[in-house]
């Protein structure tokens, strides 16, 4: 639980293990990597601090793209991070019978909002005034 070399080794094995291990390693940026690269959904047992880096969000949501909920709000609204996150989760599981493309075609003039829209599926709601945002953290 708190002895690093051996945490650093469990989240390379399987970055779920990081909910196992000490608060204090949960905000070690190098054993966090670790796990999320190995498992993005892991980022959901980092400190807060870490949920604000970009580094490790960027790995995160390129591992599990729902992961984005977890990072912090300014992040969610990174168009990079957003087009990761969106790109991986449009993308079937394995084995998955093909059905109708709901995909969105990502390019590079579709806003934050209409991504963020996509994402969770949430496709027909109403446009706010310039400036505001739907909550959607947290999910």
């Amino acid at each position: 639980r708190a002895d690093r070399e051996i945490v650093l080794a469990a989240v390379q094995q399987s970055g779920m293990a990081l909910r196992h291990a000490s608060e204090e390693l949960r905000a070690d940026r190098e054993v966090v990597l670790a796990a999320v690269k190995q498992d993005g959904y892991a980022l959901q047992y980092t400190s807060m601090e870490l949920r604000a880096d970009r580094e490790i969000i960027l790995a995160a949501v390129q591992q599990y793209g729902a992961a984005l909920q977890y990072a912090s709000q300014e992040l969610r609204a990174d168009r990079e991070i957003v087009l990761n996150a969106a790109a991986l989760s449009a993308a079937p599981p394995p084995g998955a019978a093909a059905g109708p493309s709901t995909e969105l075609p990502l390019t590079k003039e579709h806003s934050t909002t209409e991504l963020r829209r996509s994402f969770y599926g949430v496709n027909d709601w109403p446009e706010l005034p310039d400036g505001q945002t739907y909550c959607w953290g947290g999910i």
